[in-house]
């Protein structure tokens, strides 16, 4: 296969040098050795993914976060290794965090140091927040991923959770145990490798991707906790950041509103003045400082909550209890991971895609009404929740969004059940769309689980539209 490029070497003067889109190469060092061990040469098997293999020179190299899903996509089809993720992530830990690895080594207890992560992780990734959410019983750190078109993102999550898993127990102490790890992943045909590395109870399907531990871990004292030299690894850090933009105050403003969104705004809720005084400034101040920089509070806020929607829709499972309208006439509603993507979207959904889904909604009803008078046995519910709510599968409320052409027989019971459609199907109607509005551009399913809207087709959007709606219910879909 002819190599094309679509990155080069970026050494890092400073490993705050990490730009917006952008991850360091230290979590990727052990793909050539996975490569080799499969008997192939890894240079050539990188050039084929599109990325210069010079990249895995050095741990401070950085690499465009679409590339890092890329490759792994690849690496699956060219090894056979269905978790290449999860297989560089279990290698990795703190170390692979650089500078800020070893900073938070130094400090008191586990609970400061997943923080001081967190308030550092931009310096060194771009492309993803990290979140922790506490209550009195239970802590939970997750990761989420916002950067938009990433193709892969099942690898990079199990990458990026095992690696946090060995980054806590190398804070926490080797007989640290999580007390569950969540995945957005669906149940993979071989559950064996994740239950080998995180060792506790798994979670598939989830709403986040996390791990979750007893809140009283966060107080653990780190064995090499030293005051002094953790105050001046985090000036360190500061420095770091105060060379590149991400000393910008719209960035800084930024990945607070990430942080609060994804982990849940309080019953405050988000606003300038909230958000002012995080910051120490008038909310005049503030969004003065911001205009400066090009932007407003406004559209920070929008254009935050319309990534973390986007992340929802192509990350998670969408069922028609998802789907809310009444929050939409807010322009600032509050969103948590649990509840609707449409209801994060920046102000009212517009008219014409809301117009959209209450079609799609009435066309699953009417299926749904046809199934339950033929005796079916509904849907297939997500996790334990077919014992728990004996009568859910039944509920409209339960059913996807995006139902199946044909029904499934549910494994050991023998009832017709109906699932969510295949993401081939959708494929093909999109593809066939594309070709009978005569486009020549390529386009393809990426685009619409972003949530994107792409403005190059909006002449052409009744005749994709009506294609996409017919399929929806008589096609069948992936996860959306």
């Amino acid at each position: 296969m002819k190599a094309r490029y679509t990155t080069s070497p970026c050494r890092l003067a400073e490993l705050g040098l990490v730009t917006d889109g952008a991850l360091r190469m230290a979590p990727l060092l052990g793909l050539p050795r996975l490569l080799v061990d499969h008997g192939l040469d890894a240079n050539a098997v990188i050039r084929e993914a599109g990325c210069d293999p010079a990249l895995f020179g050095d741990p401070d190299n950085t690499i465009d976060f679409a590339d890092v899903g890329r490759l792994l996509v690849h690496t699956v089809a060219v090894t056979g290794n269905l978790y290449p993720g999860l297989e560089l992530g279990r290698r990795s830990g703190l170390s692979a965090l650089g500078a800020m690895g070893q900073a938070i080594r130094l400090a008191p207890d586990v609970g400061t140091a997943l923080r001081a992560l967190i308030l550092h992780f931009h310096l060194h990734n771009r492309s993803a927040v990290p979140s922790l959410r506490e209550t009195k019983s239970e802590a939970m750190f997750g990761y989420t991923i916002y950067c938009p078109d990433v193709p892969g993102t099942d690898h990079i999550y199990d990458a990026a959770l095992a690696i946090s898993l060995n980054a806590i127990r190398e804070l926490a102490g080797n007989g640290w145990k999580p007390t569950e790890v969540r995945l957005f992943r669906d149940p993979p045909p071989d559950p064996e490798p994740f239950r080998r590395h995180f060792r506790t109870r798994l979670r598939f399907g989830a709403a986040q991707a996390a791990i979750v531990f007893p809140a009283a871990d966060l107080a653990r004292p780190l064995a090499g906790a030293d005051p002094s030299a953790y105050a001046l690894a985090l000036r360190k850090l500061s420095d770091m950041a105060a060379s590149t933009d991400a000393s910008l105050l719209r960035n800084q403003v930024r990945r607070l509103l990430h942080r609060l969104l994804i982990t849940g705004s309080g019953p405050e809720g988000i606003d300038l003045r909230r958000i002012a005084r995080l910051f120490a400034l008038h909310p005049r101040t503030l969004n003065r400082r911001l205009r400066g920089e090009g932007t407003t509070f406004n559209a920070l806020l929008a254009e935050t909550r319309y990534a973390i929607a986007r992340q929802l829709l192509r990350d998670t499972r969408l069922q028609t209890r998802d789907i809310a309208f009444s929050p939409l006439s807010s322009a600032t509603p509050p969103l948590r991971p649990s509840t609707s993507p449409f209801a994060a979207g920046p102000g009212p959904l517009p008219q014409a895609l809301r117009t959209e889904i209450e079609l799609q909604l009435e066309m699953v009803a009417h299926v749904h009404q046809e199934d339950l008078s033929r005796g079916y046995a509904g849907t297939f519910l997500p996790m334990a929740l077919g014992s728990k709510y004996k009568n859910a599968a039944k509920e409209l409320a339960w059913q996807w969004l995006l139902p199946a052409k044909t029904l499934t027989v549910a494994p050991g019971t023998g009832k017709h059940r109906r699932f969510h459609s295949h993401d081939s199907h959708l494929q093909r109607a999109i593809k066939d769309a594309v070709r009978e509005a005569g486009l020549r551009k390529r386009a393809g399913l990426a685009p619409i689980r972003s949530g994107i809207v792409m403005p190059a087709t909006c002449s052409r959007r009744t005749t994709t539209s009506a294609r996409s709606r017919s399929c929806s219910v008589t096609a069948t879909s992936g996860r959306r």
